[in-house]
């Protein structure tokens, strides 16, 4: 049986159907500000994270889980959830 990020049970049936923004993500990128304007379009700015690495699927600052980007049934992006935290 797998675990999920919130049991059904756990969550009051009042704040059930309150949006909740995820926010995933892939690395980090520290400039100075002379360096940020001085991007232009087609710069190329590395991050932290190795493209093997998984991602990081956040409600606010909290990691909830991780998992790895892959393409969605209509052809997106979408992340298949590899870990759930606890």
């Amino acid at each position: 049986m797998s675990e999920a990020v919130a049991t059904q049970d756990a969550i009051p049936a009042a704040l059930e159907g309150l949006p909740l923004t995820l926010t995933i993500r892939i690395g980090t990128a520290r400039r100075t500000v002379a360096e940020v304007t001085q991007l232009t379009e087609g710069s190329l700015l590395a991050l932290d994270a190795r493209v093997d690495e998984p991602l990081d699927i956040c409600i606010g600052d909290r990691v909830v889980a991780r998992g790895e980007l892959t393409e969605s049934e209509d052809g997106g992006l979408a992340v298949k959830l590899t870990e759930i935290e606890g």
